[in-house]
């Protein structure tokens, strides 16, 4: 670590570097856009080298070292994550690739410029990414031993005391927003969670079955796809919110909340992904997939709020996930 505790010292980034890249000089390494929250240092490394400039992202983590331990489980499973150059616990350190100039964000999914119309072109492929992981992990218990429980299984009772006083905080902060079915719908989502939702999630970790670790904060912005639109390269990043869980956890945080929240717009990145799992997994069945959806749409329904009520006010992801649950629960 450098003196100033900023991060990684000259000579480790450049051996690093010399690891992935064969035996190249490296002659000045510039820091830039360094960033700051309550969870990490960020900051952008520029490595002048006698082959070029080569871009990393290097992240220190103030608090846990979760998120370093979790990319470090993926990227042995061969999972779809920045190429990393170097992880140290001791330091809580990471230095992997920097996507910006070869890949586009996640962030540009409903962008109407070039790289929105490339993302939205390749949804299909970041889809099939995360049901790599889904696959490599479903129903695997060493992993399961690695990554743990969530946390609100542990108490899913006090995890819907939360929920419920999310709602009702948002109910009356901002009541003009929301028309009368969207009270029901809420309402309707909250007995599904505190009555069958239990049950279902029991079931699922008791037996270890149909049951997998998921990326667990899996929306547009913590993917990227191959800026080269013959490239159908995807890469996900930020591990900290990795667990088990549902597979479907995370297609309702990409697909309601986002990318495709209505039922028919929805079914084809579904079927997509369930076409691919379905070739490697028994015993689950497109009937079981699709309550499974439903389940996560009514888990992931409340998430907007949460935002909401912290200063994000994103209401057109609650929208979104009105749409879904709506669109999803109609017959």
């Amino acid at each position: 670590m450098n003196n100033n505790n900023m991060g990684l010292d000259f000579g480790t980034i450049s051996e690093a570097i010399k690891n992935i890249h064969g035996n190249i000089e490296i002659a000045v390494i510039h820091r830039t856009n360094i960033r700051n929250n309550d969870r990490s240092i960020t900051n952008s490394i520029v490595a002048k080298s006698s082959a070029g400039d080569i871009k990393l992202i290097e992240k220190v983590l103030i608090t846990n070292d979760d998120g370093l331990h979790k990319l470090s489980l993926l990227n042995k499973l061969g999972i779809a994550v920045p190429k990393v150059y170097f992880l140290d616990f001791e330091s809580k350190a990471m230095l992997i690739e920097d996507l910006g100039e070869n890949y586009i964000t996640g962030f540009m999914f409903d962008e109407d410029n070039p790289q929105g119309n490339i993302y939205r072109n390749h949804i299909n492929d970041v889809l099939s990414a995360v049901a790599d992981l889904h696959l490599k992990c479903w129903d695997n218990y060493d992993m399961f031993d690695k990554i743990g429980l969530p946390w609100h299984i542990n108490n899913f009772t006090e995890h819907m005391k939360y929920v419920e006083n999310d709602y009702l905080i948002y109910k009356k902060s901002y009541s003009g927003k929301l028309k009368s079915k969207d009270f029901e719908i809420y309402e309707q989502a909250l007995e599904f969670l505190n009555d069958k939702y239990p049950r279902i999630i029991c079931d699922r970790f008791q037996k270890g079955k149909n049951i997998t670790v998921i990326h667990g904060d899996f929306h547009p912005g913590n993917t990227f796809i191959s800026a080269d639109e013959r490239n159908t390269a995807v890469k996900m990043i930020d591990f900290e919110a990795v667990r088990m869980g549902l597979a479907t956890d995370d297609l309702a945080m990409f697909l309601a909340l986002h990318a495709a929240p209505g039922k028919s717009a929805a079914m084809p990145f579904l079927n997509h992904y369930y076409s691919i799992i379905s070739k490697n997994i028994d015993g689950y069945s497109f009937d079981n997939f699709i309550s499974d959806y439903k389940a996560s749409i009514c888990e992931n329904l409340f998430f907007p709020i949460r935002l909401i009520n912290s200063g994000i006010l994103d209401f057109a992801m609650a929208e979104k996930a009105l749409v879904a649950y709506e669109t999803f629960f109609a017959e």
